[in-house]
């Protein structure tokens, strides 16, 4: 089977410090059929020099982080859509693993783990990681595990199902909204374990800031959320109860913490 033009869409604000090392990794990918496509929202720093010297297609959008990767498919050719971070590394085989898995597939989970963790907040996100992917096992996602990686006609009909007016302003829990989406055309998902790193926060206090961003931007569209079943997360007591059997409990204090207090004040 001859393989497949795949579109990476990574959108990016402020990424310098962490857009090379994800570019760096796509290139050293045994899978040649690549465009990548860097949407920035307008970056003050040098993450567009940086793109470009990788030979990224760096597209303009002023808004946020589902919009862009609305914007970046407008301008995919490929009919494999992958959605990736600025601040996520492709692990080695990455993307000839996850092709496979698409030709069998509707769209792919990248099972992920933490870049290269030297302190204990990062290495207790990698315990979280490992965690969350265990819950969601090797047939299907779970709350906290979303597809990243989609045929195109799928992620079509899952960005028409949102309301117009919500795509350039929503910037967490997009990944939630799209699956929900999603599965109202296809059940058929499947996890590639080991497809990325993720670079992590460098301390509890920007572990802290990032969540208090999230609970912040998610005040705006509480109501617009999915409420189904499969997106209720559990209870605080039963995740703090994971949290504190797989040692991750601090981390998800700290987490939790930032959030609320971003979300109600």
């Amino acid at each position: 089977m001859g393989r497949e033009l795949i579109s990476i869409i990574i959108p990016s604000l402020n990424e310098e410090a962490h857009i090379g090392t994800a570019l760096r990794s796509i290139q050293e990918q045994d899978y040649e059929q690549v465009e990548v496509l860097v949407v920035d929202s307008f970056s003050e720093d040098r993450t567009r020099q940086i793109a470009q010297e990788y030979g990224a297609k760096v597209i303009d959008y002023p808004g946020k982080l589902l919009g862009a990767r609305v914007e970046g498919l407008k301008a995919a050719t490929g009919q494999r859509i992958m959605h990736i971070d600025a601040d996520q590394v492709l692990q080695p085989r990455a993307l000839a693993r996850c092709a496979e898995a698409l030709d069998q597939h509707a769209m792919v989970v990248l099972g992920e783990r933490s870049y290269r963790p030297s302190n204990w907040v990062q290495r207790r996100l990698d315990r979280q990681r490992v965690f969350f992917e265990s819950e969601a096992g090797r047939g299907g996602a779970s709350y906290n595990v979303y597809p990243r990686f989609f045929r195109r006609e799928l992620l079509e009909k899952a960005y028409a199902e949102i309301p117009a007016e919500m795509i350039p302003t929503m910037n967490s829990y997009e990944d939630s909204l799209v699956y929900s989406k999603v599965r109202g055309f296809s059940y058929d998902v499947v996890i590639v374990p080991g497809a990325v790193w993720h670079q992590e926060e460098a301390s509890a206090r920007e572990l802290f800031k990032h969540h208090k961003r999230i609970g912040r931007n998610t005040r705006a569209y509480r109501d617009a959320m999915p409420t189904d079943s499969f997106h209720k997360s559990k209870s605080k007591a039963s995740g703090m109860l994971d949290a504190l059997v797989h040692r991750y409990l601090l981390v998800s204090v700290i987490k939790e913490l930032g959030f609320q207090i971003g979300y109600r004040f």
